[in-house]
């Protein structure tokens, strides 16, 4: 069974839907990649999502221009490009010794929640 939509195209990469058994328009932005992101917009007036959608358009193409992650919600995203830049630091000789320490070992202790403060865990 397939839930009623309706969608307003802002940009050909933006989009608004609203569901039929919800008041709250989520943007949906599609990256240059083809992952798609869906921040909630948290509001029910369209006029208010739009500009939301719009500011979160505009944010997520400034952090792919200056090089930074496009997705910045989770760790995960912002662990993956750290360890590019690193690695890409490393082959051109100009970063620090110790890059090849965190690019090498595996990032077992971030599944834990208890070992975030340490850097040298023993867990497997």
């Amino acid at each position: 069974m397939q839930k009623e939509t309706n969608t307003i195209t802002l940009h050909k990469r933006l989009k608004l839907n609203s569901r039929k058994n919800s008041p709250n328009w989520p943007a949906m932005l599609t990256l240059e990649s083809g992952n798609r992101v869906r921040p909630s917009t948290g509001s029910d007036d369209v006029g208010d999502a739009e500009a939301f959608a719009w500011k979160f358009f505009h944010e997520t193409d400034a952090r792919i221009k200056n090089g930074l992650p496009a997705q910045t919600r989770k760790f995960k995203h912002v662990a993956k490009f750290t360890k590019q830049r690193m690695k890409a630091e490393l082959d051109a000789d100009v970063c620090k010794l110790t890059f090849k320490d965190y690019i090498r070992e595996p990032i077992l202790h971030l599944q834990t929640p208890t070992c975030i403060s340490c850097c040298r865990c023993q867990h497997a």
